[in-house]
């Protein structure tokens, strides 16, 4: 668990700004981020358990990575416990238990171990879903799938940019080759 303090260092200006607002603290100086800090540091009402949760999952994402910690997963509450040092425990556990499985999510876990490909191989819907997703395990590592599917999809808009392309070329040398038998 990183101390408080670290914490506050990597808060912004605005942030510190706000918790100083919310819990009526009285910095020596509003415009020195330091003194901001030191106030809030200080202070006994304004505790990380309270600032934490106030933030936005992208900034306890940010957080998170700053302290080289895990930043993977949807949920706050985890993101919170990581930075305070705890585990999420039985309740978080309960919460991944309880929510409703995402077809997606559902396909991915019965796909089981990575898909290998043969060159030339038809490959069916299911087993190209499965190598796909078990691709995307393997780029994304801890990170959530809400935050590599815009790279991924990048990636496939280029793969079929690719192979249009290598299509039409294809098609011209057909259709040159054929007007020089004419």
């Amino acid at each position: 668990m990183p101390p408080k303090r670290q914490v506050l260092a990597e808060l912004s200006r605005d942030e510190l700004v706000a918790v100083v607002d919310r819990h009526g603290l009285a910095p020596r100086d509003r415009r020195s981020r330091d003194a901001l800090v030191d106030a809030v540091a200080a202070s006994k009402k304004a505790t990380l358990e309270e600032i934490l949760p106030a933030l936005a999952r992208d900034r306890l994402k940010a957080l998170c990575r700053t302290f080289r910690l895990d930043d993977g997963g949807r949920e706050k509450e985890a993101l919170v416990a990581r930075l305070l040092g705890r585990e999420a425990g039985v309740e978080a556990d309960a919460k991944e238990q309880t929510r409703p499985a995402n077809s997606r999510k559902a396909a991915r876990d019965e796909a089981g171990p990575p898909v290998e490909v043969s060159p030339g191989e038809v490959l069916t819907r299911e087993r190209l879903e499965r190598y796909l997703w078990s691709a995307a395990d393997i780029l994304r590592g801890s990170i959530d799938s809400s935050d590599y599917k815009g790279f991924i999809f990048g990636l496939l808009f280029l793969k079929r940019l690719s192979d249009r392309f290598d299509e039409e070329c294809e098609a011209l040398v057909a259709d040159g080759e054929e007007g020089k038998r004419r």
